[in-house]
């Protein structure tokens, strides 16, 4: 029997491994110093791999800061987050998705913080965050949707705001709250916002 299969699982394997390693790597490192003062010399060396297999595996420094964003995605459970806008109780739809998304944050905020950073400088990675942002207002979009406010805009409006990194960051760590209780302020903000002006 042809040892081929074998050996190309365990290439698939190996390959994947290393993804991971180089990512995780890079991850490290621009949450410590930055985008910009990261290189690839050094990703290759945190993950004790030659450069070049960083430069074949991701083409560039970006294709790897895109790889490091899909890693948080999944670390972080977009895809929960994606489901529970779709089959979550509307009666506590605003709540549990602020609550979620302010869990998404805490995953890596110096991470985050490095990324939202980044874009400001560089119109690649400004692509790159905007496409996130793209995915973020079509999960709001949706949630609008089923929630049916007297005023969606508004209530669009309001939910990007309070999802969004600057938000979760600025009560973290500028006021020092918790996850936890930048939620449920964050959360009641936008549940009052949603069911709009009081009669």
């Amino acid at each position: 029997m042809s040892p081929r299969p074998y050996n190309l699982g365990a290439r698939t394997a190996s390959v994947a491994e290393t993804r991971e390693k180089v990512v995780g790597a890079a991850r490290r490192l621009f949450a410590e110093a930055g985008f910009h003062r990261v290189s690839l010399d050094e990703i290759a060396r945190r993950a004790d791999v030659a450069r070049a297999t960083v430069y074949h595996q991701f083409g560039s420094k970006l294709g790897v800061l895109g790889a490091v964003v899909e890693d948080y995605e999944q670390r972080a459970g977009l895809a929960a987050l994606a489901e529970l806008v779709e089959t979550g109780p509307v009666a506590t739809l605003v709540r549990d998705v602020v609550t979620a998304g302010c869990a998404y944050w805490s995953t890596d905020p110096a991470l985050a913080r490095s990324i939202v950073a980044f874009a400001v400088t560089d119109p690649q990675a400004a692509d790159l965050l905007a496409r996130h942002d793209a995915g973020r207002l079509g999960l709001l979009t949706r949630m609008v949707d089923r929630l049916a406010p007297p005023d969606p805009e508004r209530a669009l409006d309001a939910l990007w705001l309070v999802t969004g990194f600057a938000a979760y960051d600025d009560l973290t760590r500028g006021r020092g709250l918790t996850t936890a209780a930048a939620a449920a302020l964050l959360s009641d903000l936008a549940d009052r916002a949603v069911r709009g002006p009081a009669d």
